[in-house]
């Protein structure tokens, strides 16, 4: 037994530290923009995307997560980079704001999963419950969670009723996985470091437009695209 909780801590560290504050990068930052934009891509263009498409048509906001990892025995932890990008009434898309999700959790579980996750954020609430930081998944605004398996998530519709609607592709084995509870936090530091400024927020980013980067315009393209 003690061996078991030796690995669950040890497990627990490990995924903690890789989702806690890095210096900001900008090589890194343009390498998840890309990444951002190809699996946003090649999830709303699969055959079982469907209800994402739908729901991506009345999102005012998204959010996605290139790879959010999961892993635990017994004792759990997950973690991600992603990226914000919110849409004003003339349908154009923001430059991105930069987030990291993390969390853990105690329980039954082993097994080790990455997921690819779209946020579709529907509502004034949503969105800013997210910009206000520190957003708690399920707890700050609702939300509707697509089935979580092999392929992306059914069930949500337009017509959902939730702030948010998450979507995910998973890869890997995992009991009990759900991000329900994380914690979405700013990367103020990946905003300067791609902005050239301390003042780059979310909220004068996504809302009020202050800044941009030509490099984010390939993520902004795919985006619209995927959302008419």
């Amino acid at each position: 037994m003690k061996t078991l909780y030796a690995v669950a801590l040890g497990v627990l560290s490990i995924a903690l530290l890789a989702a806690s504050p890095l210096r900001a990068d900008d090589d890194a930052n343009h390498a998840r923009i890309v990444e951002a934009a190809e699996i946003f891509a090649r999830m709303a263009t699969e055959e079982d995307a469907i209800p994402l498409r739908k729901t991506l048509k009345n999102a005012k906001a998204v959010m996605i997560f290139p790879s959010v990892w999961k892993a635990a025995v017994v004792v759990g932890a997950e973690g991600g980079n992603g990226l914000l990008l919110a849409r004003d009434n003339d349908g154009v898309w923001s430059n991105p704001a930069f987030y990291t999700v993390g969390g853990g959790s105690i329980g039954f579980q082993i097994g080790v999963q990455d997921s690819e996750v779209i946020m579709a954020i529907m509502t004034d609430r949503g969105l800013d419950a997210i910009i206000a930081n520190n957003f708690k998944i399920g707890v700050d605004a609702s939300i509707a969670l697509g089935p979580i398996g092999g392929g992306i998530g059914g069930a949500t519709t337009t017509n959902f009723g939730g702030d948010i609607a998450v979507f995910t592709k998973n890869m890997g084995l995992f009991g009990g996985v759900s991000m329900k509870g994380a914690i979405i936090y700013e990367r103020n530091d990946q905003e300067e470091a791609f902005y050239g400024s301390e003042f780059a927020t979310a909220r004068t980013i996504v809302i009020e437009r202050k800044f941009t980067n030509p490099d984010a315009d390939v993520l902004r393209s795919v985006v619209a695209e995927h959302t008419k």
